[in-house]
């Protein structure tokens, strides 16, 4: 096959970089091809420079540094920016297309500071993350692929570079699960805490009303008159307390339909005119209906406001054939009746002092219960609103995963088999272990039974099921309250004896677990890890570390070539790869550039013509024998003279390459 029948362009790819000026290179201004894209010169001419600066205006983050033993590629690319673009303020712009749509971003050498324009737009400041969303690439600098295997995070991006949208998009989502299901807690812990409140207050009501009852029957020769007026009086006193519940969930419930009517009413403020362009007839009528429910909606809760005022409102402001006018004349009548009673019998004046005072606590203490019950009735919800939220924050790990597990089948199948990558699902205790023993800091609990209880969640047959179930033993914890609720109460939390937990120790997670801190950690995930494997032999998979450099090296970059997605950009792709598959790697170029653009900096002249690259960039010195500065000497296509001359020269088996190339394909 030919490399000149390729004529597929790939939709996302890098137009050209510009940079205002270098004290190694100078101004730079290279457009380059949607396809292949080659830098080649002698070393120290400037291929590599030209590529971070690439990397760098379009943000992509180097790896860090995981052991002495690997390079910083972090500070390497600092120094580069220190050095040659702040001392001569340089800017340096890039040129991307997606989908045809010319994407433009500028960064700033003195501050990092980032512009971008889309289509016609005017230039506007904008964030790292939001270039890396935009726009982007997958980047590797020399030797970086051979470096992989020790770098987890390196080699996981081999799954999440293609699904880099998707993730963010989860992430975001996730992000704001978080936060909402940290809102509905807070509402949950006051929905429980009032349902204590209750109880308690209900005893107390008990203990009111016995007292109450037991001077009642020892009020003895009362005329029947005054018994009636005080059994009369306990009768009413006690209905109004219905009375007052009613009238505080109408206000209640006016407060809420107050709050709905403000949303319909920002809903019609934001009404609006239908559009024209399509189907108008159509689009005016469902308009016209959107915005005669608003307003029917607007109007009902109008009503509805009104009359909870109506209801609401002090007896002498009421009309005459209310029934809560009515109700409160006759209870004003009771109570005067009663108080009449009282005065007349001196004889138990001692104890009717006494039950009139037992009767305004219970009283007082009844219409603050029923306070209590409305503001609990109104949070009725809670828990499965923290349910539901909770459960969408679950969901979305779950989809997360589900994703990276399809990008392992995908990559598998990019590699031929070569790599086998699957997810381990709950596998990575790490986070939810250290933030855990920050919240027991000083709490005096061994951080090694706390690693164990991180271990036995990610050991277990259903890894996500004992996360769950740590988390509701750790919540009962949390929630538990020594001195309010008894020593002895103390709940049962198998899932933590279980790990390892002593007594003692529970004892002193509960004193220092606040329900503040299980809420943290109950949003901190048990991570899933994809694991890849190397195929040394058919059939025999070894852990993918344990391959050599360059076998690790050639299948990541087959894996990368078969794949579609972002631009690839590589530096020196070859010093990571052993010399007899770099023929298969040239024929793999030939389709690669058809589904993702290319832009590699080489030495070997194979890669470069025989992989017939569209654009080629050749880098010198720009004093001969001077190393301190390069520059582009001279770019294009391969059939351009002046090029071929450079790759003849510059590069070693430039000549044979050729003859190569004339060999296979005629020209």
């Amino acid at each position: 096959m030919s490399p000149r029948r390729l004529h597929c362009c790939p939709s996302v790819a890098v137009a050209g970089i510009s940079v205002s000026n270098s004290s190694f290179l100078g101004p730079v201004d290279l457009e380059f091809n949607l396809q292949y894209n080659a830098l080649i010169g002698g070393r120290g001419t400037g291929k590599s420079t030209i590529l971070e600066y690439l990397r760098w205006a379009l943000c992509d983050q180097p790896p860090g540094l995981s052991d002495e033993d690997t390079p910083n590629y972090q500070a390497r690319r600092t120094r580069l920016i220190e050095q040659t673009l702040k001392p001569v303020n340089a800017t340096v712009q890039v040129r991307f297309e997606v989908n045809s749509v010319p994407h433009l971003v500028r960064r700033n050498s003195q501050d990092g500071s980032l512009l971008i324009k889309i289509g016609n737009d005017e230039m506007h400041p904008c964030t790292e993350d939001e270039v890396r969303a935009l726009l982007p690439i997958q980047a590797y600098s020399q030797k970086q692929l051979s470096d992989v295997s020790v770098r987890v995070e390196e080699l996981g991006r081999f799954i999440t570079a293609p699904i880099r949208a998707d993730l963010s998009r989860i992430d975001r989502q996730a992000q704001d699960r978080a936060v909402r299901t940290r809102q509905s807690y807070a509402t949950r812990l006051r929905q429980r805490a009032l349902a204590r409140t209750v109880q308690q207050r209900q005893l107390e009501e008990k203990s009111l009303s016995e007292q109450a009852a037991t001077l009642r029957a020892s009020l003895i020769g009362l005329s029947a008159e005054d018994q009636t007026a005080l059994n009369r009086g306990r009768t009413f006193e006690t209905a109004d307390r219905s009375v007052q519940s009613w009238q505080g969930g109408i206000r209640t419930v006016r407060d809420g339909v107050a709050g709905l009517r403000q949303t319909v009413e920002s809903y019609l403020g934001q009404a609006g005119q239908p559009p024209q362009e399509a189907e108008a007839g159509i689009l005016v009528a469902a308009h016209a209906e959107y915005v005669a429910f608003l307003g029917d909606a607007k109007a009902a809760l109008d009503g509805l406001i009104a009359r909870a005022d109506v209801m609401a409102a002090p007896p002498g402001g009421m009309d005459a054939a209310s029934p809560w006018r009515q109700w409160a004349e006759h209870l004003a009548a009771v109570r005067t009746a009663y108080e009449a009673a009282v005065q007349r019998s001196s004889a138990h004046s001692e104890k009717l002092r006494q039950l009139k005072e037992i009767e305004e606590q219970l009283t007082k203490h009844a219409l603050e219960t029923a306070r209590v019950n409305d503001e609990l009735r109104a949070l009725a919800a809670a828990e499965t609103a923290y349910r539901t939220e909770r459960e969408a924050w679950e969901a979305l790990l779950k989809e997360r995963d589900d994703l990276l597990e399809k990008q392992c089948a995908s990559l598998t199948e990019s590699s031929s088999g070569a790599i086998r990558a699957h997810v381990r699902r709950y596998k990575d205790a790490g986070d939810f272990v250290a933030s855990l023993k920050q919240s027991l800091s000083g709490s005096r609990v061994q951080g090694s039974r706390i690693d164990n209880l991180g271990a036995s969640m990610t050991a277990a047959a259903d890894a996500g099921a004992q996360w769950r179930t740590v988390l509701q033993d750790l919540e009962k914890l949390a929630e538990f309250d020594v001195e309010r609720d008894g020593a002895d109460r103390k709940p049962e939390t198998p899932s933590l004896t279980g790990a390892g937990l002593t007594a003692g120790d529970l004892d002193r997670l509960a004193r220092s677990l606040k329900p503040d801190d299980w809420l943290t950690l109950s949003l901190t995930p048990v991570k899933s890890m994809p694991v890849f494997e190397y195929r040394a032999r058919e059939a025999d998979y070894i852990p993918f570390h344990n391959a050599s450099a360059g076998q690790q090296a050639t299948a990541l970059l087959k894996t990368l070539l078969n794949q579609g997605g972002p631009p690839l950009i590589i530096d020196q792709p070859e010093e990571d790869l052993d010399n007899p598959v770099m023929l298969e790697i040239v024929e793999q170029v030939w389709s690669a550039k058809q589904k993702r653009q290319l832009i590699f900096a080489s030495h070997n002249a194979n890669l470069v013509v025989n992989g017939d690259a569209e654009l080629v960039a050749s880098c010198e010195y720009r004093t001969a024998g001077d190393q301190s500065r390069g520059t582009i000497a001279c770019e294009g296509a391969i059939d351009v003279a002046e090029v071929r001359d450079a790759i003849k020269r510059i590069m070693e088996g430039g000549e044979a390459a050729f003859n190569l190339r004339k060999e296979k394909y005629g020209f």
